[in-house]
């Protein structure tokens, strides 16, 4: 997939440069979707949070457990992963009710993945080889931890998904963190880093001001009056 307008290497540098939650509320002033969406819950955990920050394009597959063969094969995932440029995270909804019974994603899928330029995976199932993983620089953001494959199989790749809360669609721009997930409008995404550096400009401010032990009420006021 070819990049969009804008969205070169040097935009993913500078979007890797905020924190997921400041891109969350640059997205929010930018009033371009609803509050409640474009995020996903607390379902969804990062593994390795020492490995920082993730910003990516997002391929998708949607798996569960069958001792069936189905008709996506890992290789038909890997070249899916390809098409979407570098970087790519991997977004990947396990159908099973509950998730997490069996896991695609250790230390093996994980290397393969890398090789086409995936950087991490998004899943509400399972993860698991979290030392060798995290020892690789993948990222890892689940719904749980598990010991074994069990019998889980490719149903698709390349339709949308739903993670966490978050719909995932291929080629959506995603943001993750310690804190979770973000999808990052391709339409403001060239807005983002300014409007985060002033964001963050702001709030240092606020803080610098609150740290003063003798500040009042009426200070505080008037200094969140001079930055808006």
């Amino acid at each position: 997939m070819p990049d969009a307008p804008d969205l070169d290497a040097a935009l993913f540098e500078r979007l890797r440069g905020f924190p997921s939650p400041t891109v969350a509320n640059v997205i929010d002033a930018l009033k371009v979707r609803d509050r409640n969406e474009g995020y996903t819950d607390g379902s969804v955990q990062c593994r390795f949070p020492e490995l920082g920050r993730v910003v990516g394009r997002a391929a998708t597959v949607r798996l569960r457990s069958t001792r069936e063969r189905t008709g996506t094969s890992f290789y038909d995932l890997l070249a899916h992963v390809a098409e979407q440029g570098r970087p790519t995270v991997l977004v990947a909804q396990d159908l099973d009710d509950p998730p997490g019974r069996g896991t695609a994603w250790g230390e093996v899928n994980s290397s393969m993945l890398g090789a086409f330029g995936c950087v991490a995976i998004v899943t509400n199932g399972a993860v698991r080889d979290l030392a060798e993983v995290r020892a690789s620089g993948f990222g890892m953001f689940s719904g749980s931890v598990c010991v074994a494959h069990g019998s889980i199989r490719i149903v698709d790749a390349g339709t949308p998904v739903e993670v966490g809360g978050l719909t995932v669609s291929p080629g959506d721009l995603l943001h993750a963190d310690a804190h979770g997930v973000v999808a990052v409008p391709l339409d403001v995404a060239a807005q983002v880093p300014d409007a985060a550096a002033e964001l963050e400009r702001k709030e240092r401010l606020i803080v610098a001001a609150c740290r003063d032990r003798t500040l009042t009420l009426e200070e505080l006021q008037a200094a969140l009056a001079a930055i808006v």
